[in-house]
């Protein structure tokens, strides 16, 4: 048996076709009502299974021109729709337009199959002999009144549609634009809460100034920068004199004001390029960038005298601070920061050893006495480089 299968969405074609297919039947196809009318021109066909809403010629108007046609009326119709789902749009097609079978998609294949088997044993002569069309204008217009409403409730149903789907995105697009907002705050306190974990790694709790894994970081990029430019830096390190003396006396937080009080003396004698830190207990460093070895001895004795012409109130009475300074300056005898360092603490324990309250340099060009400096060379050697 040839079936005609009608509908303006290809998959739902072939959806039939399969099952139509696997019980025997050979398959036409049409994509509206108007190709369905040229295919029953120029073939012969047993059945239609047709859509209602297709461009061009809808379900209807097909069914209405296949009654109509003395030579097409008596082939089975069978309606198949998502969109005219209505008792009265199941009224209208069959009572009508004289569709045999009207089924609200999804349709099952084998209940197609057995409404195609079941009408074509009937015998539609007599089916048709009692079916009467109505006049063709009462029908059409009938038919028309039918479609309006549908295609209204459509345009009904695509407005609102429309309306909420804008009303969606409008929402969507506010969520979006508020995420963004609150991503975009998260990553900045992301980034602030990392700058002060940062801070925090790098900077001494009790002085504020950096820490010894700083200081050895800072002094290794300024030692790379010796290595590959010549660009020059020195060292001082810095002790302060007899200060278990002052913590045996005045108590360990007397002793933390006093190295509070000499970090501030540091940053307040050198200069803003200068990089001052804590090495280690009453030890502290100051690397200095582009300086060299007399530059460095001049720095440091400008050190050395602010902290010996300081006073330090620890409320039960004033004292004085002196501390011992060691100075190195990079050079080409030296093959790595260590080497630096370990000059300069030279020069620290050679202070120490000759009385403290001096500054004590590291020669350069291997030379291996260190020289040193009291206080009151120190200060002259500074008023003459002043001058």
């Amino acid at each position: 048996m040839k079936v005609l299968i009608v509908d303006d969405v290809k998959a739902n074609r072939k959806g039939i076709q399969a099952s139509l297919e696997a019980e025997g039947h050979h398959i036409l196809e049409a994509a509206d009502g108007l190709e369905a009318l040229a295919v029953l021109k120029r073939d012969h066909v047993d059945a239609i299974i047709s859509d209602i809403l297709m461009p061009n010629m809808d379900g209807y108007g097909l069914c209405y021109e296949v009654r109509k046609s003395p030579q097409f009326r008596t082939i089975p119709f069978i309606m198949c729709t998502s969109t005219y789902t209505s008792a009265a749009d199941h009224e209208f097609a069959t009572k009508k337009l004289g569709a045999d079978r009207f089924f609200i998609k999804p349709v099952p294949a084998q209940t197609i199959v057995e409404a195609l088997r079941e009408l074509t044993t009937t015998a539609r002569g007599t089916v048709m002999q009692e079916f009467q069309l109505s006049a063709e204008a009462g029908e059409m217009k009938a038919y028309s009144q039918q479609l309006i409403i549908k295609l209204e409730q459509r345009n009904d149903d695509l407005v609102k549609l429309a309306s909420e789907l804008k009303k969606a995105h409008d929402e969507l697009e506010e969520r979006v634009e508020q995420r963004t907002k609150d991503l975009a705050q998260a990553n900045l306190k992301l980034r602030e809460a990392n700058d002060r974990l940062n801070a925090l790694s790098r900077t001494d709790s009790l002085t504020g100034i950096f820490n010894r894994g700083a200081c050895l970081e800072l002094a290794q990029a300024e030692w790379e920068r010796w290595r590959r430019y010549r660009t020059p830096f020195s060292v001082l390190l810095l002790d302060v004199d007899h200060f278990k003396s002052i913590n045996d006396s005045h108590g360990h937080l007397s002793g933390d004001r006093v190295l509070r009080w000499l970090a501030d003396m540091m940053r307040q004698s050198l200069r803003v390029v200068d990089i001052c830190g804590r090495y280690g207990g009453e030890e502290f460093m100051a690397i200095l960038p582009d300086t060299r070895l007399w530059g460095a001895v001049v720095a440091g004795g400008h050190v050395l005298q602010s902290i010996r012409k300081g006073r330090m109130d620890l409320g039960g009475g004033v004292i004085n601070v002196t501390v011992s300074i060691g100075v190195a300056s990079a050079n080409s005898s030296d093959f790595q920061l260590e080497s630096i360092l370990h000059h300069a603490d030279q020069a620290l324990y050679s202070a120490k050893h000759q009385g403290r309250d001096r500054l004590v340099y590291a020669p350069i060009n291997g030379a291996s006495e260190l020289l040193a400096m009291p206080a009151e060379n120190v200060a002259e050697s500074f008023a003459h480089a002043q001058a």
